[in-house]
């Protein structure tokens, strides 16, 4: 997140200096808000670096549930916000310990940051019913499109120890599928559920945030729909406070 917010402000500075106006899309809130406000990351080392090679190993012997209970055993109220299987955050949590900082502080301390860059927030809802039967059916046309051999390409070309892709829902997924964990049906089928989980803490994250205007978007085939363009640049012109003559 700190790499990209580096690159992302550098790119604001060009856009801004050809006197262009910017747009910021995308569904990831951390990386918005890193981009957006005053979020000071610190430097940390990304590579060899003994705290996360411990407990990245610990995870690896022992299990995810294992390394989550010793978090909880020394940070019970860090842990308590952290999901046993999200790895990288436990461990994290475990680096802060080790600087003297609590995860659990650091998260409560995300919704006081500063805002960095002015901006108008626009947020497009969909009904999560209805939401939940679009991811279904981009599951389905991800298989077809190729997302098995893809995996199995990346596996191949020795992946599959790199830390993102154990992550990724759909990569692991298949990957469970590929090792003969799984058949390919319940491969799909935990895709999508966790697609639908990982759209759920998208709303609640995004609900946090006051600044966004939502725009009702579940009827709308399309969000190029004119009336829906129409709406959107009618309030943005209305509450504009950085150049209202370039809305």
């Amino acid at each position: 997140v700190a790499l990209y917010q580096e690159y992302v402000h550098k790119v604001f500075g060009e856009i801004e200096a050809s006197n262009k106006r910017i747009v910021l899309v995308g569904g990831t809130g951390l990386y918005i808000r890193a981009a957006i406000d005053d979020y000071d990351f610190p430097s940390g080392e990304q590579i060899d670096n003994p705290i996360r090679a411990q407990y990245m190993q610990f995870a690896q012997d022992k299990g995810n549930m294992a390394l989550w209970e010793l978090l909880h055993d020394f940070d019970p109220k860090s842990a308590e916000v952290i999901h046993p299987n999200n790895v990288r955050r436990v461990v994290r949590a475990f680096e802060l310990l080790d600087e003297g900082k609590h995860y659990y502080e650091q998260l409560e301390n995300l919704q006081n940051i500063p805002q960095n860059y002015p901006c108008t927030f626009i947020g497009l809802y969909v009904n999560p019913e209805t939401l939940n039967k679009r991811i279904d059916e981009r599951v389905d046309k991800m298989i077809e499109s190729g997302l098995i051999e893809e995996v199995k390409s990346l596996l191949d070309k020795g992946y599959r120890e790199s830390l993102t892709s154990q992550q990724a829902i759909g990569y692991k997924e298949i990957v469970s599928y590929l090792d003969g964990n799984c058949d390919l049906d319940e491969a799909i089928e935990l895709i999508k559920i966790a697609t639908h989980r990982y759209a759920k803490r998208q709303r609640s994250w995004f609900n946090k945030d006051k600044r966004i205007k939502w725009f009702d978007v579940t009827s709308l085939k399309s969000t190029a729909d004119y009336v829906f363009v129409d709406e959107v640049i009618s309030y943005i012109e209305s509450v504009d406070t950085i150049d209202p003559e370039r809305s």
